[in-house]
């Protein structure tokens, strides 16, 4: 019982620390650092961070930036309604970014923020990939093929996307063949 729980508490301390280092890596982009933050101080090491994983981020026009996506949550709320800005998330900050049409004037901060955005449904489909894989291993573990399990698990993650074909339609085209050996490409 000991063992159980300390394994859960090890895993669930892995997943926090990794989640840390992905927040400690993206600090530019919560809503408290972008309003009310003095970004130069801790920009620099924020860029670092980016580059080495993101690619080409200018600590110049991202400070810049900074600045100006302060002046916009300024100008377009009210002096209240900038410390309850400062309360967003780093979604609803990028939607404020999108519905004011700011994108043009904040290029790498709404690159960031997609990046941001992005990570943890990159994370969770692959999870829901490997959950789908294990339920398909155990329904059919004795008769199936490689080939056949990845084609199951092609099915099962695109579900919705097989849900609308119309399976009379595919079997007529298929029957329609002469070589039986065929791939099926675009029915």
């Amino acid at each position: 019982m000991f063992e159980c729980l300390d394994r859960f508490s090890q895993e669930l301390a892995t997943r926090f620390t990794a989640m840390e280092n992905i927040s400690s890596t993206f600090h530019i982009v919560q809503p408290k650092f972008l309003i009310k933050g003095s970004v130069e101080n801790e920009l620099e090491q924020v860029v670092e961070k980016l580059n080495l994983v993101y690619g080409d981020f200018d600590k110049e026009k991202l400070c810049k930036e900074v600045y100006r996506l302060q002046r916009h949550v300024s100008a377009t709320t009210r002096n209240t309604a900038t410390e309850e800005a400062a309360s967003w998330s780093a979604k609803k900050m990028f939607e404020f970014i999108i519905r004011w049409d700011f994108t043009e004037s904040l290029p790498n901060i709404c690159l960031i923020l997609q990046y941001f955005l992005t990570i943890s449904v990159s994370v969770a489909s692959c999870e829901r990939s490997f959950s789908k894989l294990k339920l398909i291993k155990n329904y059919l573990r004795s008769t199936m093929t490689e080939e056949r399990l990845a084609s199951l698990a092609i099915l099962s993650i695109e579900r919705k996307a097989a849900s609308v074909l119309d399976f009379d339609d595919v079997i007529n085209k298929f029957s329609a063949l002469k070589a039986r050996t065929q791939n099926l490409k675009c029915l």
